[in-house]
């Protein structure tokens, strides 16, 4: 909100502050295909930040989802191979995993 609100030419200092839950998506997110390599550089630093003062917070992360499981992979893999590939049909196949999806 702030950066739409101050003037271009104001000094300021904003802050930003995570969890580690927080951080641990960001990680995670980090790896998909459209991150742009700013946040990319941004998360890592930050990461590098938390593992230099505490070697063991990102030890036991474990992925839920492996990213190559995910069906946003499989989209932008075969959107890679195959340019013409239909932004409808991932809807189509995300959208058909929910509906399939056990419920609690």
């Amino acid at each position: 909100m702030a950066r739409y609100v101050l003037p271009v030419a104001t000094h300021a200092h904003l802050y930003h502050t995570i969890s580690g839950l927080t951080l641990h998506r960001y990680h995670r997110m980090m790896g998909q295909f459209d991150t742009p390599a700013e946040q990319r550089v941004v998360v890592q630093k930050m990461v590098d930040a938390v593992s230099e003062m505490d070697p063991l917070f990102f030890k036991n992360m474990e992925d839920a989802i492996p990213l190559e499981k995910t069906p946003e992979y499989r989209f932008f893999v075969d959107r890679a191979r195959t340019p013409l590939a239909s932004p409808a049909q991932f809807i189509q196949e995300l959208t058909g995993r929910w509906a399939n999806a056990p419920q609690d």
